[in-house]
């Protein structure tokens, strides 16, 4: 299932070829559809939101092989199941 974490990166490479190699008028359309904001649509505005897109994507790619754990209070750690994982699989008494 690692390939769900690397399918928004390979997503937003393909929307970011699209968008600045092939000739298709992004930015031209981009202007159009919000006037009042067009003077601040620039080349540099689109490198940036992209940037940070490629940024968020590879962030989440990057974290495929270190699942976040949940915090275990000491009363979860008490029952057998979750006595193993807090303890790395090492069996260790708890006292009731």
């Amino acid at each position: 299932m690692d390939w769900l974490f690397g399918a928004p990166l390979a997503a937003a490479r393909l929307h970011i070829t699209e968008e600045f190699f092939l000739p298709g008028g992004f930015a031209d359309w981009d202007r159009r559809y919000r006037p009042a904001l067009a003077r601040s649509i620039t080349t540099r505005f689109h490198v940036i939101i992209n940037a940070l897109l490629l940024v968020l994507c590879h962030d989440n790619w990057a974290v495929r092989r270190s699942p976040a754990r949940p915090r275990r209070s000491r009363r979860a750690c008490r029952t057998r199941s979750f006595r193993l994982s807090c303890t790395g699989g090492r069996t260790a008494r708890v006292s009731p």
